[in-house]
């Protein structure tokens, strides 16, 4: 009898460890279940940012790339308004030149016509 009641108390030892081991596996378990939870929470936050970030990112190349697109617009407004600027700079230039050149031509008329009455 001595030998079954000690063989009873290591049973029930042995199912008191299993059980007490079982329970820390559990706790262990659940402690990873409620970290992994966590771990996913902060996986979804930074998602987020991250496309929050990829938006603003997106948002900028587009306005730099209409701002560019502008810009050349008006650089060849302005590159057109220059060589027109030019050209009408030439035709005043040709057109004071002929008038000189006719002033010229008029006053030799007048002086050849004065030395002709004189």
């Amino acid at each position: 009898e001595a030998a079954e009641v000690d063989a009873v108390a290591a049973v029930e030892a042995a199912a008191a460890r299993a059980a007490a081991s079982r329970d820390a596996a559990r706790e262990e378990l659940q402690r990873c279940g409620a970290e992994l939870l966590e771990a996913q929470e902060h996986t979804q936050t930074a998602l987020a940012i991250a496309e929050r970030h990829a938006n603003e990112r997106d948002d900028a190349l587009r306005t730099a790339a209409e701002l560019r697109a502008a810009l050349e617009r008006v650089r060849g407004k302005e590159e057109a308004e220059r060589r027109a600027l030019a050209a009408r700079a030439e035709t005043a230039e040709a057109a004071a030149a002929a008038q000189q050149q006719a002033a010229r031509a008029l006053k030799l008329e007048m002086s050849a016509a004065k030395e002709r009455e004189q």
